[in-house]
């Protein structure tokens, strides 16, 4: 055989590729040997069967993936509300809590430990859950029931013209501001 004798090109998936008679140059060549096509022709039912089989195992990475992806966009969803849900819940908690203490605070100057826990509970919990924004509101709320508590008692009538000037009665108003915005109610959509 001289030099230029026993070379041709036969074709594969990939393209043309130049060898030698009789040698296996790729996997490609050797899976061709397997459907039993010949070196110089391939079958035109093999190649709309290797398409088929391609775009079904086109089709099914991509309704797997689009799958995957749906599930984990209803995860998180899920998770965020439930996140949500848990700190409107505290919130709810503390504003009551909160409100009750500060108007016992208003009218006596004997703490009640336990309420004062309670809400010392709350803001730790917050600590975890919560922005730092409303975090400070609520450490703000509890130094002023604390400090009513050391102020003179307020008679009914104090109240009323605290009420009508719109002054020192509602301590929750920046917690309640801050919490509303953390879990976005309120919000346009």
């Amino acid at each position: 055989m001289t030099q230029g004798e026993g070379h041709r090109a036969f074709l594969t998936p990939l393209g043309l590729v130049h060898g030698r008679r009789g040698r296996a140059r790729s996997k490609t060549r050797a899976i061709w040997r397997l459907l039993n096509v010949g070196d110089e022709e391939m079958d035109v039912a093999y190649i709309s069967a290797l398409s088929a089989l391609a775009g079904s195992v086109v089709g099914g990475f991509t309704s797997t993936l689009t799958t995957w992806m749906t599930q984990r966009a209803q995860s998180r969803t899920t998770h965020r509300a439930h996140e949500i849900t848990r700190r409107q819940d505290l919130y709810r908690d503390f504003i009551t809590a909160a409100s009750k203490t500060y108007g016992d605070a208003i009218a006596s100057s004997e703490p009640q430990l336990a309420d004062l826990v309670a809400l010392y509970s709350m803001i730790s919990r917050m600590r975890v859950l919560s922005e730092p924004r409303t975090v400070s509101c609520a450490d703000r709320v509890m130094g002023t029931i604390v400090d009513t508590y050391f102020s003179p008692n307020r008679s009914i009538r104090e109240l009323r013209d605290l009420i009508k000037a719109g002054v020192g009665i509602d301590p929750l108003k920046e917690f309640s501001e801050a919490a509303r915005d953390e879990v976005g109610i309120g919000r346009g959509a």
